[in-house]
């Protein structure tokens, strides 16, 4: 388990890797940081060297919770997904038992595969979110809300056009820019009117770095919304 660049968590925890959506941006090329990633990892670390994105278990991993005795707050799934349809459930049940196992620590968990979010019961250490990359997306949100979790959010990174959206129900909302290999600067005016509705809903925000934004937003929820 890796110390994280990501400035919202502390570590990043990947028992599930891979994934077969391959997220493009609004001229078809792919924007996925955790596509790129695992070619640069291929043959080693446990990703496949003829596919590296290929969806993998590693179950050497899931002990890695139990060794951190300090409270963090941990990515699941950086480089992976854990809830898409090509995803075997015994996996999944297997990372659950360990986020349930390990109260101390809390489990950011982010998919873009909301769907199968309701047939879980998440303990209340499990932050779970879904990604809104696109108006298309916010579909998603109807699935995040129904989900058995204690704290609900959205991710809106990267943000490739501005988004109508109802954030009614949600307990965070982060807000990013894209980086890698073609990194692209938001409008300024999509980030303010995210900002401006969930201020309107008390909701904490937290602007990540890739924005370039004048103005430093980093608030997180607490468990009791």
């Amino acid at each position: 388990m890796n110390k994280s660049k990501i400035e919202w968590t502390d570590r990043s925890w990947n028992p599930i890797s891979g994934c077969l959506q391959l997220c493009r941006d609004k001229d078809g090329k792919k924007y996925c940081y955790a596509y790129w990633m695992s070619k640069r990892l291929k043959g080693r670390f446990g990703y496949p060297k003829d596919d590296p994105f290929r969806p993998t278990f590693h179950p050497n991993r899931l002990k890695e919770p139990y060794r951190l005795r300090k409270p963090l707050r941990i990515f699941t799934y950086s480089m992976g997904e854990m809830f898409g349809d090509w995803v075997n459930e015994e996996w999944t049940e297997k990372v659950m038992r360990v986020i349930y196992d390990n109260p101390q620590h809390t489990f950011q968990i982010l998919t873009k595969n909301p769907k199968k979010l309701r047939r879980f019961r998440f303990p209340p250490n499990a932050w779970v979110g879904i990604s809104i990359d696109r108006q298309a997306a916010v579909t998603g949100l109807r699935y995040l809300l129904e989900a058995d979790a204690k704290i609900k959010f959205v991710s809106f990174e990267p943000l490739l056009e501005p988004v109508d959206v109802d954030l009614s129900g949600l307990n965070w909302v982060i807000v990013g820019g894209s980086t890698g290999r073609r990194p692209f600067v938001l409008e300024e005016q999509w980030v303010r009117a995210i900002i401006l509705k969930a201020r309107r809903l008390e909701i904490p925000v937290f602007l990540k770095d890739n924005l370039f934004w004048k103005q430093t937003i980093r608030e997180f929820p607490t468990l009791g919304g």
